[in-house]
């Protein structure tokens, strides 16, 4: 990181994909702060990057990691995020790297999609990612064209890096169902 940080100074950058990497490599050996210094997550103020997913995606642990399966998935469209589920199995559809301070957070969400059996409704997960202990959950409301979705979560202390994960749940009743989101925010209320 610091090798990084005095590229940049001397203006030989690394590329977007060495930085990546670098990235990738440091949240791997669960070096959080590091992969957040190297973007400087800590110092921009914004609690989420691309709420609205126009931005970029890929080897960024900092932007949206996109997958997709045959029963369920995710991909960018103009309007935000399509998702689908159409399978017995639910899965991870969308994820990002997060660095918050220790406190108490809203996450709004307004989509649309559906009709979604109760059961299977998309949900949000806030998760510590050094062990994963489980800071919150938020369901993805489907009940109309801009549905609005609110819940809270707390940062304990020792959880310095957080990721943000979309899911899908498994759903049984053919023929599935697929949604857009067209806008995620995190603020600090406490």
């Amino acid at each position: 990181v610091r090798m990084s940080l005095l590229l940049d100074k001397l203006n030989s950058p690394l590329s977007d994909q060495e930085k990546g990497e670098l990235a990738l490599n440091l949240v791997s050996a669960g070096r959080f702060a590091e992969a957040g210094e190297l973007y400087g997550r800590s110092k921009n103020g914004q609690l989420l990057l691309n709420g609205d997913f126009s931005g970029p995606s890929g080897d960024n642990p900092f932007y949206w990691f996109l997958s997709e399966s045959y029963e369920y998935g995710a991909a960018k469209s103009s309007g935000g995020l399509s998702i689908f589920a159409r399978g017995e199995r639910g899965g991870q559809v969308a994820r990002q790297l997060l660095i918050l301070p220790v406190g108490r957070y809203r996450l709004d969400s307004v989509a649309g999609g559906g009709p979604v059996p109760r059961d299977a409704t998309p949900y949000w997960q806030v998760s510590c990612a050094k062990g994963g202990a489980i800071s919150g959950n938020i369901e993805v409301a489907l009940t109309g064209p801009n549905a609005r979705s609110t819940g809270t979560f707390d940062v304990p202390t020792g959880c310095s890096a957080q990721w943000l994960i979309l899911y899908t749940r498994p759903i049984v009743r053919p023929p599935g169902y697929e949604a857009q989101i067209s806008r995620v925010a995190i603020s600090r209320i406490g």
